[in-house]
């Protein structure tokens, strides 16, 4: 792939997008809360007088901004700089790496990091315990700042590139580390993650035949369907040795048609976990959740995939398709404390598949963003929720993605929808422009948006990547706004300049206060909570953990206790024969904490009339009425059906269930008790198949 296929996928989407092709006339306009739970901390610009863009981010331990992308600008601002601009004579583009202070208002250091004779991109950042920032990128230049290298540079004629990976020294004055790796065809470098032995894992695209790999890996050759110069991943781990790196293994990872690996992971074992997009139908499967390929125009369609690899890098752990039958895309990766596996990415499918109860399961926009974890289960894994995420409209480029400690997912993006959703919003209304960028959090459940903001100005912005704090969310990427939000910005004004009517973009970064908490417990809850039962009925009680965002993340083991009536040690509860409201408690004996469920007993059963079957369902006023503390409530059922009688206050909060159960076609009385309940006017709904109606009934003391 020559170099200008793979800068555009990172440049020229962003001159297309993020350029200011001006502000759109009847967006959708919301106001703001006052008090948005994703506040800004800090926002600014970052570039020189030329094209500049913001493509990975890395926080440190410290609160620290660590910032790398690429840059046109000969006038990019440094400090402490282990390299001055190159520029080269062709593309004139360097790779860039910035240090902030916690704060966003001092630059630690700022450096160019590139070659004279070619250009460069930094597409991947880490950083490790000692401060040290890992770049890996793609570069045509010859002579790229190699360092202790492993390879040499061999990217060959007509603008074809090699992969680097770098490391700069922890006050960014020093470049310790860089090698090329490639082969005579084309490379470029995707994403980056480090092992916890110090180990440095490294995946992108090759059309090379000869990438250097090692022997005994899952993929030594490449695969080729025909004579076009297919694109497959690569999978490589260096581990270090002394100031350099030797090389662990180097691995191909496709089929016979197109790969681009997009997100990278490494757990605790030392398996790495790759996802990306694959137009192979013979893409290299182990265990899979989907083992069919579903676009159907390869040309230009593709599914997502996800590959893990064992630690020797000798064979595949897990491997599978992950779309629907139009183009998927899995664009982001990310391994949680839970176990689970989160996956983002991009969808246009119609059947791209979705689990019930998710916080999206239609379609609303021409591409959405997805999202899922898997879980482990057996020897597989197992898809655990899978949503969407958009509206009307498009979402569009890289997407970043990170798990907290309490199992929330947070996602990143480009969009251009206007009627993107937003909870608890810094930015709710669209800023203008063919896309704004987005951030937006999914509860641990997948069920729920539990923060979203859109981020932009007039013209258009575009986020490349996202990093997770323990206290903040930071992401970056281009804009060619003007009036892009800034706060404590360090550069305040745009300073790219107009070209044609156009902004050239700037790149920028942006910081959320949020907190990423392991899950505490903090309550429980009983399920259900509450039920309405005749005498001798039974009902069936189960206790959960709730952590401090609401989420269920405790499995509990509780004491029962029970009123008027008996519960046993699993939460089987039977009825007494008194008419009255009582209670459940489930208590966690570790804890100490405690619920309730509220249990209404009823006196009498529901009775057949015999005097002839009804001809429509009905639901009649109880008598008496007003009644203390008892009534009677009369339905009709005109044909086998389930009915679910349920009590509501006038705040439409439910008090209490009444029936849920399936009834023979009769007549039918309930003998309501409210003793212990407050005076008032309640509501009674009854549901039986698609019939459904409500009566008024008051309490009086």
């Amino acid at each position: 792939m020559p170099l200008s296929r793979g800068l555009s996928l990172i440049t020229s989407a962003t001159l297309v997008l993020s350029l200011g092709l001006g502000a759109r006339s009847g967006r959708f306009e919301v106001a703001a809360p006052p008090a948005p739970s994703m506040a800004l901390q800090f926002s600014t610009y970052l570039g020189g007088s030329d094209l500049d863009l913001g493509s990975a981010i890395a926080l440190d331990a410290d609160g620290a901004v660590y910032v790398a992308g690429q840059t046109f600008s000969s006038d990019f601002p440094t400090r402490n700089a282990a390299m001055g601009y190159q520029g080269g004579p062709i593309a004139g583009a360097d790779g860039f790496v910035v240090k902030y202070s916690p704060g966003g208002d001092r630059l630690v250091y700022a450096t160019y990091l590139g070659g004279s004779l070619g250009a460069e991109v930094i597409t991947a950042m880490a950083v490790d315990g000692q401060g040290r920032v890992y770049v890996a990128g793609t570069t045509t230049a010859p002579d790229f700042p190699a360092r202790n290298p492993i390879h040499t540079y061999r990217g060959g004629g007509q603008l074809l590139s090699d992969a680097f990976v770098a490391r700069l020294s922890a006050d960014g004055t020093e470049v310790e580390f860089a090698t090329f790796l490639g082969g005579t065809g084309d490379e470029t470098a995707t994403a980056l993650a480090l092992g916890d032995d110090g180990s440095v894992y490294l995946t992108g695209t090759t059309t090379s035949g000869d990438f250097p790999t090692t022997a005994g890996v899952v993929q030594p050759e490449p695969a080729r369907g025909d004579e076009r110069a297919r694109t497959d991943a690569f999978i490589v781990k260096l581990i270090p040795d002394g100031v350099a790196f030797s090389l662990g293994y180097a691995t191909y990872l496709g089929g016979t048609w197109d790969e681009v690996p997009h997100a990278l992971a490494v757990d605790a074992g030392g398996h790495a976990w790759v996802a990306g997009m694959t137009n192979s139908d013979d893409f290299p499967l182990q265990a899979p959740l989907q083992n069919t390929f579903g676009g159907p125009l390869r040309e230009f369609e593709g599914d997502g995939f996800v590959t893990r690899l064992t630690p020797d890098g000798t064979a595949l752990g897990f491997s599978t398709y992950l779309g629907g039958t139009q183009d998927d895309q899995a664009t982001g990766l990310a391994l949680g404390d839970d176990g689970g596996v989160y996956l983002t990415g991009s969808t246009m499918s119609n059947t791209l598949p979705t689990t019930p109860g998710a916080y999206q399961t239609e379609r609303r926009g021409l591409r959405e963003r997805f999202a899922a974890r898997l879980m482990p289960e057996g020897a597989g894994w197992r898809i655990d929720y899978a949503t969407r995420l958009g509206a009307a409209g498009t979402t569009l480029g890289r997407a970043g993605l990170a798990a907290d400690r309490a199992g929330r997912v947070w996602i990143a993006g480009a969009t251009s929808a206007e009627q993107f959703p937003t909870a608890g919003a810094e930015q709710a209304a669209y800023g203008g422009g063919e896309t704004d960028a987005f951030v937006a959090r999914l509860d641990a459940s997948g069920t729920a948006l539990g923060a979203a903001t859109l981020l932009g100005g007039s013209a258009g912005e575009a986020v490349t990547a996202l990093a997770l704090g323990p206290d903040r969310v930071c992401v970056t990427g281009g804009t060619g706004s003007g009036d892009f939000p800034t706060r404590g910005a360090r550069q305040a004004v745009f300073d790219g300049p107009a070209a044609v009517g156009l902004r050239l973009t700037s790149a920028f970064v942006a910081c959320f206060a949020t907190v990423n908490e392991a899950p505490v417990l903090t309550r429980i809850a009983v399920r259900p909570d509450s039920v309405g039962l005749i005498a001798r009925e039974e009902a069936v009680f189960t206790a959960e953990g709730l952590d401090q965002f609401g989420q269920p993340a405790f499995a509990l083991a509780p004491v029962w206790t029970a009123t008027g009536g008996a519960i046993d040690s699993a939460g089987r509860y039977t009825a007494g024969d008194a008419a009255g409201v009582f209670a459940v408690t489930a208590t966690d004996t570790a804890s100490g904490l405690s619920a309730s469920a509220v249990v209404n007993l009823f006196s009498g059963v529901p009775t057949e009339d015999p005097a002839g079957l009804p001809t429509a369902f009905a639901l009649y006023g109880n008598y008496p009425n007003p009644f203390n503390p008892q009534t009677t409530i009369r339905f009709d059922v005109k044909e086998p059906a389930r009915v679910v009688l349920t009590v509501y206050d006038v705040l439409g909060r439910r008090r209490a269930t009444l029936l849920a159960k399936d009834h023979a076609p009769g007549r039918y009385a309930v003998r309501f008790d409210a003793r212990g309940w407050p005076s008032g006017l309640y509501l009674y709904v009854i549901e039986m198949g698609s019939f459904r109606a409500a009566q008024r009934m008051l309490l009086v003391r």
